[in-house]
């Protein structure tokens, strides 16, 4: 669980009303936590596809598997 998110909970749940956060508030921190998470998916995206492509490139350096990617 992304920890702005928790916090906003725990901020929800306060005994004191006065401590809770506004609808507007409460919004303004859930896009904040929409913007991180979809940060957080394209970087990982990213790392994957550049990971996929440094293996590729490492399999067609070995010769030993040239013939078999040639099919």
């Amino acid at each position: 669980m992304p920890p702005a998110f928790a916090a906003l909970l725990k901020a929800c749940w306060s005994l004191q009303p006065s401590h809770r956060p506004s609808a507007q508030q409460m919004l303004q921190s859930l896009q904040d936590v929409q913007a991180d998470v979809a940060d957080l998916v394209y970087q990982e995206a990213v790392a994957a596809q550049d990971s996929d492509e440094q293996g590729t490139t490492q399999l067609a350096s070995c010769a030993e598997l040239s013939p078999l990617l040639a099919v």
